[in-house]
């Protein structure tokens, strides 16, 4: 029951979060690929720009930033906040619903068929869950504008 409310609440979420241009993971229609092929049109019409005399001060830096064990690093206690300032039409019950699912889950590895007490995680989402990728998403769209035509976020 709890896999079916869970796919009602994404499809409910799809249909109301703005997408960000510059997201490419966990995107239906992006990837990687479409990451690179941004970024390759970036430097590829920065090349191609006929330059003046003098040449202006333009410069491409490419900082990669790989965010790795990145549904383990998502504040728990912050997400229900960005929820509720991202999708300002959401219910408050369900952004409830999915601040209950996530709070204070706990977890246990189980070794040679002993499985020891299970502790409180302290941050993160379900790797794997219905809801992740889309909340993950919706987590890292609140990072800061960059000034258009100057710097690009991808």
């Amino acid at each position: 029951p709890v896999k079916t409310l869970e796919k009602i609440i994404l499809s409910y979420i799809t249909n109301n979060f703005i997408h960000i241009s510059h997201q490419h993971g966990f995107k239906a229609k992006h990837s990687t690929t479409t990451a690179l092929d941004t970024l390759n049109n970036i430097i590829t019409t920065g090349f191609n720009r006929r330059y003046h005399i003098p040449p202006p001060n333009q410069r491409t830096v490419t900082p990669a930033l790989n965010m790795s064990k990145v549904f383990d690093t998502v504040d728990t206690h912050k997400l229900p906040h960005t929820l509720h300032n991202t999708l300002t039409s959401f219910l408050p019950t369900i952004i409830k619903f999915i601040a209950n699912c996530i709070k204070g889950r706990k977890q246990y590895t189980k070794y040679n068929n002993t499985t020891p007490s299970s502790r409180r995680t302290k941050s993160g989402i379900p790797y794997g869950g219905i809801l992740s990728q889309k909340l993950l998403n919706i987590y890292t769209s609140e990072i800061p504008a960059v000034p258009p035509n100057i710097t690009h976020i991808i």
